[in-house]
């Protein structure tokens, strides 16, 4: 029987040639994979060990502000759930220690450089990639929810049910008849309807174990695997792999079988002794009490199959660096652009921990450019790659307000959210870690008195210690903020065919190129004089001193 053929009859799935399953796996290799993707189910491996993580981890807030699932989604060619799941936790933990991240990265290098190596590591993992794991995941770092049979009743009546067998052998009357016919109706109308009522609701969860088990245990004794650090750790737990591995085969197979050879006698032996009873109560116990074989197992493989889907991603975007992860507050960025703007501008951006505000006018690009440095601190501190030139990234965390939205189901208006997501930024402030801010267009939902006057009040307050990109209509704040905050740019060109450049400058914006992309519009002469007139009163007022 060869490798394919075992896969289709051990596993369930359909039969590829060996040649067919390598063109799919190059195929997906070259190219993001377009599969649908249910959030709720790859985030549960990310919400049941978040809290365990010593270092920052971005906020769902954050995390939706910066568009990071469609991030998620470009990386993403995991053949498995298991990788998926991974994956997705990997992308939030924001990591200090370089080593591991280079250790990490330098991994997907080598399985991007060696498609032998890759295309061996592929296979050996496909034969999960048909399993949902939601409740494997559950299971083994949620909370253990099989549920036990009473264990001394099961094996006092195991004993019974041998005696009396033993005695209708033996005696061959009335009397033995009666009690194995007593014996038989116990079995089928009383234990077996009690282990299936503990069984079913996790059955799935253990074939998920058992098939992750075996692909490991194949992992582990592959001698061409023996270079890479998680097969090696597996080969490491190889006894304990087998071992685990031996007891779940038990269970699985005295639970059910899709083997009729093997399922009839089965279930005509449980009906005169509650076997299947007695290797529950037994193997459960066990399971639940030494479930870190298990979960090394799934972290490792699926960190595989994770691992794989970066190698594909630094395979397709070349045009990344390695980030310099330091403990200052040097924030320096050459060149860099957003992953997911095929046309991109690209821009450079630095600070020795002073706060930015950023003037401009509606799609000029403030807005990607403060994702864009969002985007790459997270990817520099989960991923150890940044989407420029150049990069120097501080051990900060992230967190933003960006796409604030109207809350009608609870009351909840663009302004008052908004003011919510802020009011954390300032309890944030008072913690020992460090931060930086990304607000987009700070208090636009109020009046323009209190916008200015409360902007100002807060993002003072919050550049204290902390780093903060905020971007802004109002010139005015200029006034209020030219102690704490470099001022930068983005500005019109005046052209009808090409009315943004994209680009960040130092400074507030001054220019009138707004109005004069109206009058290049066809806007009328009066309406033009007008706004310039306006515009020159304003200017007046705003450098009138204070």
């Amino acid at each position: 029987m060869t490798f394919f053929s075992d896969l289709s009859e051990i596993y369930n799935i359909p039969i590829f040639s060996k040649s067919k399953l390598l063109n799919r796996l190059r195929l997906e290799w070259k190219k993001p994979s377009d599969k649908w993707r249910d959030f709720n189910k790859i985030e549960t491996f990310l919400k049941l060990t978040e809290a365990y993580h010593k270092h920052g981890v971005i906020d769902d807030k954050t995390w939706h502000d910066l568009g990071m699932n469609a991030i998620f989604s470009r990386i993403d060619t995991t053949l498995t759930e298991f990788g998926q799941q991974l994956l997705y936790q990997k992308m939030h933990l924001l990591e200090a220690d370089k080593i591991s991240l280079k250790s990490q990265y330098d991994l997907a290098r080598k399985i991007q450089g060696d498609q032998n190596l890759r295309e061996q590591l592929q296979t050996s993992l496909y034969p999960l990639s048909l399993l949902s794991v939601t409740s494997t995941v559950k299971s083994l770092f949620g909370r253990f929810d099989f549920t036990s049979l009473p264990k001394s009743p099961v094996i006092g009546w195991f004993a019974i049910s041998i005696a009396i067998l033993i005695f209708s052998i033996i005696f061959q009357n009335t009397t033995s008849y009666i009690f194995t016919v007593l014996v038989i109706f116990t079995n089928l109308f009383v234990v077996r309807p009690r282990l299936l009522n503990a069984t079913e609701r996790n059955a799935y969860a253990l074939h998920c174990m058992h098939k992750m088990l075996s692909v490991s245990h194949a992992i582990a004794k592959n001698k061409y695997f023996s270079t890479i650090h998680l097969c090696s750790s597996l080969k490491h737990h190889l006894s304990s792999i087998r071992s685990m591995k031996w007891r779940l085969s038990l269970l699985i197979i005295s639970q059910s079988s899709d083997n009729l050879l093997v399922s009839y006698p089965l279930y005509l032996i449980n009906l005169f002794i509650p076997i299947d009873a007695l290797i529950y109560v037994f193997l459960i116990k066990y399971i639940d009490n030494n479930p870190s074989i298990l979960k090394l197992s799934f972290r490792s493989v699926g960190e595989l199959d994770a691992i794989i889907a970066l190698g594909s991603y630094i395979n397709r975007y070349p045009n990344h660096c390695n980030p310099n992860i330091t403990h200052t507050k040097n924030l320096d960025l050459k060149n860099a652009y957003h992953p997911l703007v095929d046309y991109y501008v690209a821009n450079s951006f630095n600070t020795s921990g002073e706060s930015s505000l950023i003037t401009g006018s509606n799609m000029a690009g403030k807005t990607t450019f403060i994702r864009t440095i969002g985007i790459n601190i997270v990817l520099s501190r989960t991923l150890w790659l940044c989407h420029a030139d150049s990069a120097e990234i501080p051990i900060i965390n992230v967190s933003s307000s960006i796409s604030n939205t109207d809350f009608l189901e609870d009351g909840k208006s663009y302004y008052f959210t908004e003011l919510e997501n802020i009011n954390k930024f300032l309890h944030f402030t008072q913690s020992d870690k460090q931060y930086l801010f990304l607000i987009d267009e700070i208090f636009r939902g109020t009046n323009t008195v209190e916008r200015i006057a409360g902007a100002a009040a807060v993002l003072q307050a919050l550049a204290v210690k902390d780093i903060v990109l905020v971007t802004t209509h109002d010139i005015e704040l200029e006034r209020f903020l030219r102690e704490k905050y470099v001022m930068w740019h983005f500005q019109e060109t005046g052209k009808k065919e090409k009315p943004f450049d994209y680009k960040i400058r130092p400074g507030v914006c001054r220019t009138k190129n707004a109005i004069k992309l109206m009058k290049n519009m066809g806007y009328p002469d009066y309406i033009i004089n007008r706004a310039n007139d306006f515009a020159n009163q304003m200017e007046q007022q705003h450098t009138a001193p204070s």
